[in-house]
């Protein structure tokens, strides 16, 4: 498992990074794993003063707490952290924008969002995380399905994962463009 964080959201929600690391295991519902970290890492009250910590910052909850008990896996993420670690997912907006399946000339159906792990890497690694990028590639997406719908080539559309890869929103950022100009264009309009 992978995990990232900035030292800047550490410093926000006064966690170690060890702690954080048991927060986002207890997210992800990882709790053997989450319970060979901490018997390799920590003594059984470093554990616990672990648990307690987090607790009282309110970003865990667990009904085991009340009991004196101290089980990891009956706890949840507390809506403080929540609204903490809350992003708005850029990959999954592009994934309701890009179309689920097409009808092929053979009549087959064709699924498009598939190996969507793999999709999410790339689209993440092409937009840098930057809502304009993510807006740019949305705006070519949203203008080539359009445009196939028009003039049906839908069955043509490929799949997320080779458009992804083929960088293919590239392909129709001139034909936005010399679309605005058309219609900006000066002395167009009769008057």
């Amino acid at each position: 498992m992978v995990v990232e964080f900035s030292v800047a959201l550490l410093e926000q929600l006064k966690l170690t990074p060890n702690e954080f690391f048991v927060v986002t295991l207890i997210k992800h519902k990882e709790f053997d794993l989450l319970l060979k970290f901490l018997r390799d890492t920590y003594t059984k009250e470093e554990s616990e003063e672990i648990y307690l910590h987090l607790i009282e910052l309110k970003y865990l909850t667990s009904t085991s707490f009340l009991q004196n008990s101290y089980d990891y896996s009956r706890c949840k993420i507390g809506n403080e952290l929540y609204s903490l670690l809350k992003t708005d997912d850029i990959f999954d907006e592009f994934l309701e924008t890009y179309p689920s399946s097409v009808i092929r000339s053979d009549g087959v159906v064709d699924y498009l969002r598939t190996d969507q792990k793999q999709c999410r890497m790339i689209y993440l690694k092409a937009t840098r995380n930057s809502p304009a990028v993510h807006q740019h590639i949305l705006k070519c997406l949203n203008f080539e399905v359009d445009k196939r719908n028009k003039d049906g080539s839908m069955k043509f559309m490929t799949r997320m994962a080779k458009w992804l890869t083929t960088e293919a929103w590239k392909a129709y950022e001139d034909e936005i463009n010399n679309v605005q100009v058309k219609k900006d264009k000066y002395g167009t309009e009769l008057e």
